[in-house]
């Protein structure tokens, strides 16, 4: 028997063969003396950084008819494309921009807006809810893209695009990339 402790409000995808309680996942198999079976399932992580997996591995004891532990295993995951390891980054680069048209320097607050709004946003445990907010989440990435390329062809039709100007709204743009396709697997997985 496998038990698998998983991160609070995860979605999984897994075959029939796995039982849910609540944060656990549970496999009964069984296996003879040097076989090896496989176990796969498919974690979707809440947006933390950090995740701990933790399994425990048990064997049925023929003298008692219960289950022994057997093992013990922990995986620490280190998510590196969190909201926020995402968005901050964002905000301090366009913060960064010195923008003398005033159309423009609105359109880069409205971006900052909209990433603190995401930054500050909590996705309910209710996957319906939480299938909203994500959708919600990426119509924002994409509003303020939109903005982002506003920006830019405004500072272009006006000559004011020097090089590092151009290579910070590149850097921005990326992430805002990497924002909307966290959001997009996030909403997939809320389904």
């Amino acid at each position: 028997k496998i038990e698998e402790q998983l991160p609070a409000n995860a979605t999984i995808i897994t075959d029939s063969t796995a039982i849910r309680t609540g944060d656990n996942l549970c496999w009964t198999i069984n296996i003879t003396t040097n076989e090896t079976k496989e176990i796969t399932y498919y974690l979707i992580a809440p947006d933390t950084a950090n995740i701990i997996l933790n399994t425990n591995i048990y064997y049925l004891s023929t003298s008692t008819s219960n289950y022994e532990l057997y093992d013990q295993i922990q995986i620490n995951i280190n998510i590196k494309n969190s909201i926020t390891q995402i968005t901050a980054p964002a905000i301090e680069k366009l913060n960064s921009l010195t923008l003398t048209d005033k159309k423009t320097d609105e359109e880069r607050q409205d971006i900052i807006n909209i990433l603190t709004e995401l930054q500050n946003q909590t996705i309910p445990a209710e996957k319906k809810d939480a299938n909203k907010a994500w959708e919600e989440a990426i119509k924002k990435t994409i509003k303020a893209i939109e903005k982002l390329k506003e920006i830019k062809e405004q500072l272009q039709k006006t000559n004011s695009l020097d090089t590092n100007t151009e290579k910070t709204i590149t850097e921005i743009r990326l992430l805002l990339d990497e924002l909307l396709m966290l959001a997009e697997i996030k909403w997939y997985g809320s389904r």
